[in-house]
C-alpha cells in the first residue's frame, strides 16, 4: 500500500475547523472542508433537460402538452411529487473546484471520514458528499459536539454510518419549503405584486408580527392611579407603603378627582402595623444555554442580534472553546459536570457546591443526542481570547454553565401590612440570606431592606404621592422575544431561527427600528392574503405539528414520503380553491374631494415600496396620460419613537371609526392638504382629507425643505422617488439623497469614465464612482452589467488629474507593497476614512497603510 493511499480523508463543513482538527489528528489524516452545502435543488430552470427543435415543431396532443408542462415545472421545482419524490440535485455555483479537489484526494485515500456538523443539515451534507464522491469508496461518519482532542479521537474510535432517517428529515423540510415557495408565491405575484414570495415557517413568523402590530393599533389605553404613602418610624426611618386594597378589592382609582377624594380619607388613617409576614424563599439557577436562551441572553445582556450571536458562537465552537451551538437539549455530559463541580469547589468553596449535580429537563422533542451549550474547558483562561465579542459571549456561556451547577439563592421575603378604615397598605422587601448561584450570575434586585418593626407599632405620615398611569399596549417583538415565541409554539428549530428572521426582513415584509419589529404594509397584505387563502398552512398548530413529524422522521418513526404526499394533497386543494376565489386586496383609494391640479381628474391614494403617495387617476390613460403626483410626509413617524414615546403617541392618536385602528396623519407636498388615513391601510381604506395651510408643519418635519444646489445657482427641493426621499434642483436636475434624519447626504464626486480600463467579466469599461463605502470601480452600463471592484492605486492614478482635491492624497500611495503585491484602495465604514492594503492570490494581506500627518504610514494589520 502506498503512503498516499494509507491516509484518511476527513471532510468538515467549515474551513476554520481544518487547522484545529489537523493538529489533533496528525499526519495520517488529510482534513479538508466542503465549505458548507455543496448540492441543492436548482435555483431556476434545471439544465438537465432541454426541449429539442424537433419537439418544438411537433404538434403535441393535449396529454403530451400536460406532460411537457409538468416536466418544465419539475425542472424548475427540482422535485417530482408524482414520481416518488424524485429530486434533481445540482452542484451549487462556486463549489465545482471544491468537489474536484475532494474527488482528486479521495480516490487515493484508504477511508473517507465525513465529519460534518451534528445537526440534520450536517447529516444531509455528509450524504451529498458521499453521493458526489462515489458510493464505491470506504466511508465513515463521525459526530462530535466539541472540537477538543478527547471528543475528536473518541468519535474517530467509534464511527457510525450516515443516518438516512435524519437525511430524509432534512430533505422533507427542504421539499416542504420548496413546495410552498414554488406553489404559493405565484399567487402572490398575480394578486399583489411581482417578486413576492411565501415561506412555510417564515410566513408564520410574519403572522406573529402582524398580529402584534394589529393588537397595538387597536389598543386603547385606560387611565389609573397609584397612591404611595411615605411613613416614618419612631427611629426616623422612612418606609414607602402602597395602597393595595380598598374594601377588600384592588385599589385602582381611574381619575385624578377620584384619587384626590381617596387621599383625603388616607390622611386620616391610623398608621398602625396590623401584620408582618416573613417567608423564606429560594430561586433556582437557570439551565445551561440552548440556542434560543443564548440568543435571548446575548440580546439583553450584550446587545447582540441573533445573527451576530450565532456567528460569534460559531467562531468559538470552531476554535474548540464551546460545544455545538445549535441545540435545544439542556443535558450535559457526566465528565463536564464532574469538571465544573471540581471548579466550583476549588474557586468558591463547598458551600457553593450542591450535594448532588443539578439536572435539567429538556423540552419535548429536544434532540437528546445534543448537549447544552457550555465551555469545553471550564478552567480555560478567557482573557487569551483576542476578540472582545468572542470573549464577552464566551464569558456569558461559561458563567451560565457554572451557575447552573450551583445551589439556589435564598431570600427572606418580608411584607408589612397596615389595615384601617377599609384601606390596606402594603410594604414589601427582600433580603438575601445566601448568594448561591448569584455569586457568579448576579440578579437585578431593587427590593428595599426593611427596618426591624413589630405588630402595633405606630408610624407617622410624612407625605402622600399620587401618580398617574396608563395601561400599556402589547410589547413589540425584539429578535430574542420572537425566537422565544417561536420556540414556545414549537415552530422552527435551533438551526432555523436565524434564517426565519433574516428572510422576512430581506423580503421587506418587516423592518427593525430601535431593536423592535414593525410590520410593513406589503407584509401585512401578504399575511392577510395567505391567511384568507391558505388558512391551514398559516395555522400555528399545523406548522408545530409538522415540526414534530419531522422529528419523528429523524427518529425513524414515520415514513417521509407519506408526510410529503399528505402535505402536497392538502396544498393542491387550497391552491385550487384560491384560484377560484381570487381574493384581492385593493391598494388604490379614490380621493374624490381632491382634483388633479393639471387635468382636473380625481386624485388617487397609492402605495409603492417607499410608502404612500397621491397620484392622478389619469396616469394610465392611453389617450391623455397625466403623471402628476403629490408626495406625502408622515407628521410623526412612530417607527422612530422609543417605546415610551410610542405609547404616549398612541394615547393621543385618533382611532378609525371602521376598524378601531390608530390613524396616521400625512402632509401633502402642496402644503394645502392633510390626509389622515387608517394605519391598517390597505386592509382598511378609511381616510379623512383636510384642507388648509400646512406649509409651516411641512417645513418643521424636514430638516431642510430646500437646499442650495452645489452645482448651479438653483434651489433643491425635497421629493420622494422609487428609492426614497431626495433633493432635486429646479434648474440643472442634480439630485442628492436625503438621509433618514432629513439631512442631505454628503456630496460625492461625479463619476470618472476610464475607457482604457476594460472589465474582466463583461464587454464594457470601468467607471470610477464614490458611494457610501468609498471609491469603487463599476461597469459603465451598471446595473445591466453587474461588475464592480475596489480600485488599485495604479488604476486610480490613471485619472489622477480628474480626482477632486479631497481625494488627491489617495493617488500618492505606493503602487506595490514591500513584497511587490499590488496595493488597493480600502474604506472603513466605522471610521469613515480611507486606507491602503495589498492583495496576494486574490486575498487581502496584512500590509496596511494609513494617511497620517500628510504621509502614508505602515501599520500592522
Amino acid at each position: 500500500m502506498s503512503a498516499a493511499y494509507s491516509k484518511k480523508l476527513v471532510i468538515v463543513e467549515s474551513p476554520t475547523k481544518v487547522k484545529t482538527i489537523s493538529k489533533i489528528l496528525g499526519n495520517q489524516y488529510i482534513v479538508k472542508s466542503s465549505v458548507g452545502h455543496i448540492r441543492d435543488l436548482p435555483k431556476g430552470s434545471s439544465s438537465k433537460r432541454k426541449t429539442t427543435k424537433k419537439e418544438i415543431s411537433k404538434k403535441l396532443t393535449e396529454e403530451e402538452k400536460i406532460k411537457q408542462k409538468h416536466e418544465k415545472w419539475v425542472n424548475r421545482l427540482g422535485i417530482d411529487p408524482l414520481n416518488d419524490w424524485k429530486a434533481i440535485y445540482e452542484v451549487m455555483p462556486g463549489k465545482e473546484k471544491v468537489i474536484k479537489e475532494l474527488k482528486s484526494i479521495a480516490k487515493d485515500c484508504e477511508k473517507i471520514i465525513l465529519a460534518t456538523d451534528m445537526d440534520r443539515e450536517g447529516e444531509a451534507i455528509a450524504w451529498h458528499l458521499k453521493e458526489l464522491l462515489g458510493s464505491k469508496l470506504n466511508y465513515e461518519r463521525i459526530i462530535f459536539s466539541e472540537i477538543t482532542k478527547n471528543a475528536i479521537l473518541s468519535s474517530i474510535d467509534s464511527p457510525k454510518q450516515i443516518s438516512m432517517d435524519r437525511v430524509h428529515a432534512q430533505q422533507t423540510r427542504r421539499f416542504l419549503d420548496r413546495l410552498v415557495g414554488f406553489c404559493v408565491s405565484p399567487i402572490l405575484w398575480k394578486r399583489v405584486a411581482p417578486g413576492l414570495s411565501a415561506g412555510r415557517v417564515q410566513s408564520i413568523a410574519l403572522r406573529l408580527i402582524c398580529e402584534k402590530e394589529q393588537a397595538i393599533r387597536v389598543f386603547i389605553a385606560k387611565e389609573y392611579w397609584r397612591v404611595d404613602v411615605n411613613l416614618i418610624t419612631d427611629k426616623s426611618e422612612k418606609l414607602s407603603f402602597s395602597v393595595d386594597k380598598y374594601k377588600g378589592k384592588e385599589f385602582k382609582p381611574v381619575t385624578q378627582k377620584e384619587t384626590e377624594e381617596f387621599i383625603k380619607k388616607i390622611e386620616k388613617l391610623n398608621f398602625k402595623i396590623s401584620d408582618i409576614k416573613e417567608k423564606k424563599t429560594k430561586q433556582n439557577p437557570a439551565p445551561p444555554f440552548v440556542t434560543s436562551t443564548l440568543q435571548q441572553a446575548a440580546s439583553s445582556k450584550l446587545g447582540y442580534n441573533i445573527k451576530r450571536t450565532m456567528l460569534v458562537a460559531q467562531h468559538l465552537y470552531e476554535k474548540g472553546l464551546i460545544t455545538y451551538m445549535r441545540t435545544d437539549a439542556t443535558q450535559v455530559s457526566k465528565e463536564a459536570i464532574a469538571s465544573v463541580r471540581k471548579y466550583i469547589k476549588n474557586n468558591y468553596g463547598n458551600e457553593f457546591l450542591p450535594e448532588s449535580p443539578n439536572y435539567y429537563k429538556s423540552r419535548a422533542n429536544a434532540q437528546e443526542a445534543h448537549e447544552a451549550i457550555r465551555p469545553t474547558r471550564v478552567d480555560f483562561d478567557n482573557n487569551s481570547i483576542d476578540s472582545i465579542e468572542e470573549r464577552n459571549l464566551y464569558n456569558l456561556i461559561k458563567n451560565q454553565f457554572i451557575a447552573s451547577q450551583m445551589p439556589p439563592a435564598q431570600f427572606m421575603n418580608t411584607k408589612i401590612i397596615i389595615n384601617d378604615n377599609d384601606f390596606e397598605l402594603k410594604c414589601a422587601g427582600r433580603v438575601m440570606l445566601f448568594e448561591g448561584f448569584t455569586k457568579i450570575m448576579p440578579l437585578k434586585c431593587e427590593d428595599p431592606i426593611l427596618p426591624k418593626l413589630k405588630i402595633n407599632d405606630i408610624l407617622t405620615l410624612d407625605s402622600i404621592k399620587p401618580t398617574q398611569h396608563f395601561t400599556r399596549p402589547p410589547a413589540r417583538y425584539t429578535e430574542a422575544l420572537l425566537v422565544q415565541e417561536l420556540e414556545k409554539r414549537g415552530i422552527g428549530r435551533p438551526s432555523t431561527y436565524v434564517s426565519i428572521i433574516s428572510t422576512i426582513q430581506e423580503r421587506g415584509y418587516v423592518s427593525v427600528h430601535k431593536r423592535r419589529f414593525f410590520a410593513e404594509k406589503i407584509g401585512e397584505v401578504v399575511n392577510s392574503l395567505l391567511q384568507h387563502d391558505f388558512s391551514d398552512l398559516m395555522r400555528y398548530e399545523f406548522t408545530a405539528n409538522l415540526e414534530e413529524k419531522l422529528d419523528s422522521i429523524a427518529d425513524g418513526k414515520i415514513k417521509w414520503k407519506h408526510l410529503l404526499d399528505e402535505f402536497y394533497e392538502k396544498l393542491q386543494k387550497e391552491i385550487s380553491i384560491s384560484e377560484e376565489v381570487q381574493y384581492r386586496i385593493p391598494f388604490a383609494v379614490s380621493l374624490e374631494e381632491l382634483k388633479c391640479s393639471q387635468c382636473s381628474k380625481d386624485m388617487i391614494l397609492r402605495y409603492s415600496s417607499n410608502g404612500l403617495f397621491i397620484g392622478c387617476s389619469g396616469y394610465n390613460n392611453s389617450e391623455n396620460s397625466c403623471k402628476n403626483i403629490l408626495s406625502l410626509t408622515l407628521e410623526e413617524n412612530y417607527q422612530n419613537l422609543d417605546e415610551t414615546d410610542e405609547e404616549s403617541s398612541l394615547r393621543k392618536a385618533t382611532h378609525c371609526k371602521k376598524c378601531n385602528s390608530v390613524m396616521d396623519s400625512y402632509l401633502a407636498e402642496d402644503n394645502k392638504h392633510k390626509l389622515i388615513i387608517c394605519r391598517s391601510y390597505p386592509l382598511c381604506l378609511n381616510y379623512i382629507l383636510e384642507s388648509g395651510d400646512y406649509s409651516l408643519q411641512n417645513k418643521n418635519i424636514l430638516s431642510h425643505s430646500t437646499l442650495a444646489c452645489h452645482k448651479c445657482n438653483g434651489e433643491m427641493k425635497a421629493r420622494k422617488g422609487r428609492f426614497g426621499s431626495f433633493f432635486a434642483c429646479n434648474l440643472c436636475n442634480t439630485t442628492r439623497k436625503m438621509l433618514k434624519n432629513g439631512e442631505p447626504a454628503p456630496i460625492t464626486m461625479d463619476p470618472i469614465e476610464l475607457p482604457s480600463l476594460k472589465c474582466f467579466k463583461v464587454n464594457d469599461h470601468f467607471v470610477l464612482r464614490e458611494g457610501g463605502s468609498g471609491l469603487f470601480l463599476a461597469a459603465s452600463k451598471y446595473p445591466k452589467h453587474r461588475e464592480t471592484k475596489s480600485p488599485t492605486v495604479e488604476e486610480l492614478q490613471l485619472c489622477k488629474d480628474k480626482l477632486p482635491d479631497y481625494l488627491q492624497f489617495l493617488a500618492l500611495a505606493p503602487k506595490k507593497d514591500d513584497k511587490n503585491n499590488p496595493t488597493v484602495i480600502c474604506f472603513s465604514k466605522k471610521t469613515k476614512s480611507y486606507y491602503i492594503s495589498s492583495i496576494a492570490n486574490g486575498k487581502r494581506t496584512k500590509f496596511v497603510l494609513y494617511f497620517i500627518n500628510n504621509k502614508w504610514t505602515v501599520a500592522k494589520g
